[in-house]
């Protein structure tokens, strides 16, 4: 049995904010997001893996800088067990167009709908289109995993009988807001072990959100269990219990991305048991207080994140960076009340609110990205 390493939602894209200036095409940020997929390749070929990414190789389906995306293409093709990109929502235009075979080598491959992952002296993935043509392969080969892009639906008849499924969703429980367990595409984390006790499949992993989740289902207990999602360590999930991983993004995309722990996952499946360990990188963290900063950056020192913080303060003396943080961003705590009021008072439907931005950036030109980037973040 082959080992396969997955990682989630890698984002790498020269983010404007806080990326400054472009050095042979790079900014910081795209560095820092070259940097820790430079980690999850290393993290691979130690294990004598085959790379998934499970969907959002990039933050943008839109044009890249060459001198990026040469780079990235260069990060991907130094696994030597091969690279499968699973096609995520933020590698897609609306119609379903990508340009992710800028990417594709004879060690990287794309993946733009269900494939199986078969072993063999070359392992790779293969699209098997129905049951005869899988028992042939079957056959000569062992069906190990199952690879469901993100336009592709993972009740799919073909996907069955696999140890390990890995998607491009969002899973939820009880403890979701209700805006998450009403997204187009999540699934119930209960009614999901179902599908999985149904398809006889017994691990799962699921990029697109971004916080690292775990639950564990045991036939014992007949109701699931979540891991902790937070401790910077490696764990081992037995083979078996029935367990599934939302991987959470490498990197962390913005303050829209909170905290210190539940980014940077690398998960490795070895057949039997499902084993992951959180890596170094971009943090995006707040602090209100002056204990809470020192606290916040002597832990991502100790860590060895890349720490972009915010910190709001009280009175009219604004507050100086500490040292050996990426970007520091400090506002009155006013700033912080006055939205919150403002959110409050906008009683607008969901919606309508997205088109009125809509609108309003399709005004502003040039700048579109950037704005709308802003937007979303403090709203």
């Amino acid at each position: 049995m082959s080992n396969i390493v997955v990682g989630f939602d890698l984002h790498c894209w020269n983010h404007k904010r806080f990326g400054g200036e472009r050095k042979n095409g790079v900014n910081r940020r795209g560095e820092l997001c070259l940097g820790t997929t430079h980690k999850l390749v290393d993290f691979a070929n130690e294990h004598d893996a085959h790379l998934v990414v499970a969907g959002d190789l990039v933050d943008n389906p839109g044009p890249v800088q060459p001198q990026f995306a040469a780079r990235l293409r260069d990060e991907m093709a130094r696994c030597r067990g091969g690279v499968s990109l699973m096609l995520g929502n933020h590698d897609m235009t609306a119609d379903g167009d990508h340009s992710l075979e800028i990417y594709e080598n004879e060690r990287v491959a794309v993946v733009p709908d269900i494939q199986f992952f078969v072993e063999g002296p070359y392992a790779s993935a293969w699209t098997i289109d129905d049951a005869e043509h899988r028992k042939r392969v079957e056959y000569d080969r062992e069906v190990s995993a199952c690879f469901v892009p993100f336009h592709r639906d993972i009740r799919d008849e073909r996907v069955r009988d696999v140890p390990l499924l890995i998607g491009h969703f969002g899973v939820f429980d009880d403890s979701f807001p209700a805006w998450a367990q009403r997204s187009k595409g999540a699934w119930q984390v209960d009614r999901l072990f179902e599908f999985m006790k149904d398809r006889n499949i017994k691990c799962l992993l699921a990029g697109d959100w971004h916080a690292r989740k775990i639950w564990v289902w045991s036939d014992n207990l007949e109701r699931s269990l979540p891991a902790s999602s937070t401790a910077p360590r490696t764990q081992v999930l037995e083979a078996d219990h029935r367990c599934i991983l939302q991987g959470g993004a490498l990197n962390a995309t913005g303050f829209d991305n909170p905290g210190l722990h539940g980014y940077g996952t690398a998960a490795l499946w070895d057949g039997e048991r499902l084993s992951w360990q959180e890596m170094p990188g971009p943090r995006f963290c707040v602090a209100r207080s002056d204990a809470e900063e020192k606290s916040v950056v002597d832990e991502a020192r100790r860590l060895g994140h890349n720490l972009f913080l915010r910190r709001y303060y009280e009175g009219k003396y604004k507050p100086e960076a500490p040292e050996s943080v990426e970007a520091y961003e400090a506002l009155p705590v006013k700033i912080e009340r006055a939205a919150s009021v403002c959110l409050e008072q906008v009683k607008l439907p969901q919606d309508r609110m997205q088109q009125l931005v809509s609108d309003w950036l399709d005004s502003t030109g040039d700048d579109r990205e950037a704005l709308g980037e802003l937007i979303r973040e403090y709203t």
